[in-house]
């Protein structure tokens, strides 16, 4: 069995290397697998673990943000993408990058053509019009569809194909007992950090628009009236949204509050450094790293846009944007203490383990 993970957009620290990390950390049968992205590839755990396998990956370092991205996935694709292959797994949040790898690919010979979507975003006119024409792409080219939540299967793949057996959610299971909250972790990265006994608000993902961190900033702002011995802790891989929200913070006066670390391998450990989990995003197909902060004990106060599938334990909470920045400070004033391994790691929907959705995802491969 000779296996592709394609990739739009790069194999750095995102939600979906994490999702096929830890799905490729529990495949147990026997197969070849090449790893493909047009952009660049500094995710050191999943390069080290792919060359410890004997496997390979392509990356060709185009410029991610880039205006010719969408050419830079067609070029990849037609030059990187080998002929015959058993299976391709194509990883994206942009429809088009699904609809033109897939028929890509089926010209190729790939005999299983699978997409995955791993995203939500505005259904305005632009989203609308791309889907009406991929729909007849991805059913001519893509044999199974894929997705992170039921949200982010009806953004991106018609009627039909959702009531179809075709169709199938995936979780984004993660190792559990890698998040379970931790006194030493916590210890440790206070001291690296230089927190002292102050009450920590975290949030972590790519620094972009729809990860709304720019609200969190005024949350926070907000919190500093109600608890000023607190602090602002983001972790993110680098994006476009990273000066704005630096620009947000210095217009506060907040510099010396928030904290900004980028391309970190070590979140675990960070989460149990925090002391709550804020997660506003406009919209996510699912969002893992909430799922990893409940799974470390925090309590999650999420924005209407996460989807009911991140909802893994009792510390998930939502709450409407149009609340304002107010209502969510004094929200987080009103969690009550929990016991954060009974509620994190013992309460923990099991469906979201790694071991389980990788079994999973292996199946259809070999189907």
């Amino acid at each position: 069995m000779n296996v592709i993970e394609f990739f739009g957009e790069p194999l750095s620290y995102g939600g979906q290397e994490a999702f096929i990390y830890n799905m490729y950390s529990h495949f147990t049968k026997p197969a070849k697998y090449l790893f493909i992205t047009p952009f660049h590839a500094d995710n050191v755990e999943l390069i080290e673990k792919i060359n410890n396998r004997g496997d390979e990956y392509i990356s060709n370092n185009y410029k991610f943000e880039s205006k010719l991205r969408k050419l830079y996935i067609i070029k990849t694709a037609k030059k990187s993408i080998p002929s015959g292959y058993d299976v391709i797994h194509i990883h994206s949040g942009s429809i088009f990058n699904l609809m033109i790898v897939s028929k890509i690919a089926k010209k190729k010979g790939i005999k299983k053509v699978i997409v995955h979507s791993h995203a939500t975003g505005h259904a305005d006119a632009k989203h609308g019009l791309i889907k009406k024409i991929s729909d007849s792409y991805l059913d001519k080219y893509a044999d199974l569809f894929l997705a992170c939540s039921k949200e982010a299967g009806r953004f991106k793949y018609s009627d039909e194909v959702l009531k179809s057996d075709r169709f199938n959610v995936i979780n984004n299971g993660i190792e559990l007992d890698n998040y379970k909250y931790n006194e030493d972790w916590r210890n440790q990265i206070r001291n690296e950090l230089n927190l002292k006994d102050e009450f920590v608000l975290c949030n972590v993902g790519r620094y972009s628009s729809e990860k709304n961190q720019k609200f969190i900033v005024r949350v926070f702002n907000e919190y500093l009236k109600i608890n000023s011995n607190s602090k602002l802790l983001f972790v993110g891989g680098e994006g476009p949204a990273k000066e704005e929200l630096i620009q947000e913070t210095d217009h506060l006066g907040l510099k010396s509050k928030v904290i900004m670390l980028t391309k970190r391998n070590d979140i675990n450990k960070i989460l149990s450094a925090a002391d709550v989990f804020l997660f506003p995003s406009l919209f996510e197909g699912l969002g893992i790293s909430g799922i990893e902060a409940q799974a470390a004990g925090l309590h999650t106060l999420c924005s209407e846009n996460i989807p009911d599938e991140a909802n893994v334990t009792p510390l998930f909470q939502r709450l409407s944007l149009s609340d304002g920045e107010r209502a969510w400070a004094e929200c987080i004033t009103k969690m009550p203490n929990t016991d954060r391994i009974e509620y994190g790691n013992r309460r923990f929907n099991k469906e979201y383990v790694a071991v389980n959705c990788a079994a999973k995802l292996e199946s259809l491969y070999f189907a």
